[in-house]
This record gives C-alpha cells, structure tokens and sequence, in this order.
C-alpha cells in the first residue's frame, strides 16, 4: 500500500510555515488598521472649545487663589475654554445664556419697591432709573432683585463688560425661561410643564402655597427644610447638633456665642463678633438659609462648618476646603474634641485660609452693573452648567410624544411557554 503521508520532518516544517505566515499577516492586518485610523482622525474644534480647566482654582504658593490667563478666556466659572487659533484669546460668544424673561406687570416686581413708570412700561430704565432695595434683612433675600437687573441691563448696547445672560424676546429661543416676581409671581401651565422655567424663592417661606403646583421646574434657593421628599431632599438639613454644641462649648474662654434679633443693634453686634473671631462656627440648624456662612467670608473669618450635607454655591468649580473646616457631625459633638480640632490648626495654616477668603470674597459680592465672576455672574454661570441636564430631562419626556397615550404602567409577568425550558 502506499504511504499516503509524507515524512515527518516535511510535515513539521510546513506547519512552522503556515504558522509564521498566519502571524505575519495579522500583525501586518493590525498596523495597517492602526495608520489608517490615525490618517483619518481629525478632532472636532469642540473638542477643544469644551476643555475645562481641572483646576478652577488654583493655589500661587500655598495662598492665594490665580486665574491663569495664558491661552484661555474666562468661561462658565472659572473654567478656561482653551482656545487653538494661534495663541489669540477672545470670547465664545456661543456660551451666553439666552433668557427670556416674562413681561409681567409691575405689581410683581418692581411695584412692590414703589416704583411708578413714566409710560406703560413694565420695566424700569436700569441706566438712569434704579430702583431702591430696603434694607435691614431684605437684602438677605434680594437675590431676585440684581439678576432681574442683569437681564434687563443685557438688552443695552452699552451692556456690562462681565455679561453671562442675554435676553431673548422669542421663549423658542431661550435656554432658560425666568420668571421675574419678588413676592408673587405668574406662571405659565402649558409648554414643557415647567422643566425649563428657573423660580426663584430665597426665603423659606416663599411659595408656601404654590411649590406643590411649581415643582417640576428648578428653584433657586437657599434651603429646602419646608419642602416635601417629592420637591427637594428634606432630611440633611437637620440642625439637631445646635443644641447639644452649645452646652459642650459654653463654657470655653476662647468660644463666645452670640443671642439676638435685628432690633436692639443686634445685626452690629453680629458683625463685630465675626469680625473680631479667627474661627466661625456654621451649624446645621432649623434651615441653613441665613447669612453666617457668607456673613463669615465676608467678614475674613474662618468658617467651621458642621453639616454634614449642606449644600454650597458653586462647589462644583470651588473647593471650599481651602478656605472652610469640616467636621462631621458626629465627631463635632463628642466631648473636647471639636474645641482641641480647632486649637491644632496651626498659625501658618490658619493665615493660609485668610488670605484664601480676601481672594474669594468677590464671588459672593452682588453689584450692578454686575462684575465679571461676581455673585450674579457665579449664579448664571451655575445655571448654564445646569442646562444639558434640563435638556435630557426634557429630550427623554418627549421620548413618546409621537405615540398613542397609554394607561398601561409596564410589563405584565406572563407565564412561559411549556417548552421554554
């Protein structure tokens, strides 16, 4: 018979072959790939344009706070938007909020501060005409007042040099739609259901009767302690600690608490203490909404902060560690050790913090015509960064706009078929 295989030292050197030419040809296959996708990848000008700096705030030897201006322009924050045209810095004007605001009557408004209109204008001539703000604690409350003046000031031509806002006549156009009311407020039920509207309502007890009906849109506010679990997060708030650090810390020589009201120059003496303290202490209380950690910052004092949950303006682009202390709650109440905490921090570090606070301060300072990276532009500035989640809330409810209205809640469970399994 003949001996259809061949010798063993032929079979052997084949395979080796064949081996080698399999692997010669996928290594060749992979680089090829690899150059072709390089040779066609070109980046999109977004990519570049939508860089945010990593590091909003950044410490110049251990104190103080530097924007950096080299081949970046001021945007949303302080980020930078990085800018490859040749080293040339100018402004994206693409990152400009557009707002329209209602033309409500002035009993809404500006009426409520007296002020009466030449015409039948609803708005007053912010360029020659301002009207006047009480004082006392309104101004603690008086949020809606400058940024209703900063959006009418954007429709000038001399406009503010640090604009963020601009408004728009035509509610199409606008990513955001505000609604300007100091005390009342008027609201359109129809649209998008109120997604896209922007309410503000700084005291707490504002809209106590309407939030239930207003809740799909985004407030702004300084605290949610009144508000149902179907409105905003009610329970990390709570301020049980107050109590129980007073009767530990009473009796301290280095800690002074301060009892009063806005009558009997309670609001000077507030301030004297303050600025007379290295340390602040904020508490979580009844409602966060007061002044004292603002009140701390604005006065170079230190804060201490013990509230576990709080929630501060403009966290996502400034790092308040570098100017607060944090101390969990359950650690702030346990005996001596808040006050030895305190009493570690060294002279070196504690100076650090202060100049910290003289370099931050400005961002919660309200002026008009506004500042660049002033209060009112930090806050247009927050809201912008909340726009792509707005327009995904918005995008995923019209998901089935095109289909039939359904009754039906989801899936059934149905048994399965005899021969499934």
């Amino acid at each position: 018979m003949i001996e259809r295989n061949g010798p063993p030292s032929i079979k052997v050197g084949f395979r080796k072959s064949l081996f080698c030419f399999f692997t010669m040809t996928s290594l060749l296959f992979v680089l090829s790939w690899f150059f072709v996708m390089q040779s066609t990848y070109h980046p999109n000008p977004m990519e570049y344009n939508l860089i945010p700096n990593s590091k909003p705030l950044s410490a110049s030897d251990g104190s103080k706070y530097q924007m950096t201006k080299q081949n970046v322009e001021s945007s949303f924050g302080n980020r930078k938007l990085v800018k490859h045209d040749g080293g040339k810095c100018h402004q994206n004007d693409e990152l400009v909020i557009k707002v329209y605001m209602y033309d409500l009557p002035r009993e809404f408004h500006f009426g409520l501060l007296d002020w009466k209109p030449n015409g039948n204008s609803v708005w007053p001539d912010v360029r020659n005409n301002i009207p006047g703000y009480p004082g006392g604690l309104n101004l603690q409350h008086s949020i809606e007042f400058w940024l209703t003046l900063d959006i009418l000031a954007s429709e000038f031509p001399q406009a503010p040099k640090a604009r963020t806002v601009i408004r728009v006549q035509n509610s199409s156009e606008a990513d955001i739609i505000y609604v300007p009311f100091f005390s009342s407020l008027s609201y359109n039920r129809y649209s998008k259901g109120g997604k896209d509207h922007l309410i503000l309502a700084h005291h707490p007890n504002s809209m106590l009767e309407a939030r239930m009906k207003l809740w799909p849109a985004t407030f702004i506010l300084s605290d949610f302690g009144r508000y149902p679990p179907k409105v905003a997060n009610v329970e990390k708030d709570g301020g049980l600690a107050r109590q129980e650090l007073f009767y530990l810390l009473k009796n301290e020589k280095d800690v002074h608490f301060s009892f009063g009201s806005i009558q009997k120059d309670g609001i000077k003496k507030a301030t004297e203490g303050i600025r007379a303290s290295k340390f602040c202490l904020n508490i979580a209380g009844d409602t966060p909404s007061s002044n004292r950690l603002f009140d701390a910052i604005a006065s170079h004092c230190v804060p201490v902060i013990i509230s576990d949950a709080i929630e501060l303006p403009y966290e996502d682009v400034i790092d308040y560690s570098e100017f607060c202390i944090f101390v969990r709650t359950v650690d702030a109440i346990k005996e001596n050790f808040l006050i030895n905490f305190i009493r570690g921090i060294s002279r070196e570090e504690w100076t650090r913090m202060w100049n910290m606070l003289k370099e931050i301060e400005h961002f919660f300072e309200f002026h008009f015509p506004s500042k660049e990276n002033d209060a009112i532009q930090m806050i247009w500035q927050a809201v912008a960064r909340k726009l792509p989640a707005i327009r995904l809330k918005l995008n995923r409810h019209g998901r089935f706009s095109r289909s039939p209205p359904s009754t039906e809640k989801g899936l059934r469970s149905i048994p399965s078929p005899r021969n499934f399994w």
